[in-house]
């Protein structure tokens, strides 16, 4: 019979991070920051461009899209969650996240329904104008109330 040996495991983050002269957190962070605020305005720019393509995509009132089409709706609507989520446009992403779950939830129930998308689509346009929606909170909470009814709504 052989003896068993038992040896530590060393993560190599762990070592790293030990090290003296690294980088501290704040100011990594603070870097991260300055990093950020040099790309804000051509990433904010995008949401613009983003939304002219959805709009597009939509094929306003057109027939149903194809489920290519439907995951590239879902692909920029999720595109532009992320990039309100960087730059500190909850309302805008929630919004975004919002149509993403309405294009997953029709997909799942082998359905479309324009209007839905339509509304949207609409809340994602006036939420982009800062200051434009009276009550970005009580819009959130209808777009929220119209996917969680989809099934009705939809048909299914």
């Amino acid at each position: 019979m052989s003896n068993a040996m038992f040896v530590q495991w060393q993560n190599p983050l762990t070592a790293l991070t030990a090290k003296p002269g690294g980088v501290r957190v704040g100011a990594a962070l603070g870097k991260a920051e300055q990093n950020l605020a040099l790309i804000r305005d051509d990433c904010v720019a995008s949401l613009d461009a983003l939304l002219a393509e959805l709009l597009s995509l939509c094929g306003r009132g057109g027939p149903p899209p194809s489920d290519e089409v439907r995951g590239e709706i879902y692909r920029i609507s999720n595109e532009i969650h992320g990039i309100a989520g960087v730059f500190d446009l909850p309302e805008l992403g929630r919004a975004a996240y919002s149509l993403c779950e309405l294009v997953d939830r029709l997909a799942t129930l082998g359905r479309w329904h324009q209007a839905s998308v339509d509304v949207h689509l609409s809340a994602l346009q006036l939420l982009r104008k800062p200051g434009s929606a009276a009550d970005p909170a009580n819009l959130l909470e209808r777009l929220r109330a119209l996917v969680a009814q989809i099934d009705v709504i939809s048909g299914a």
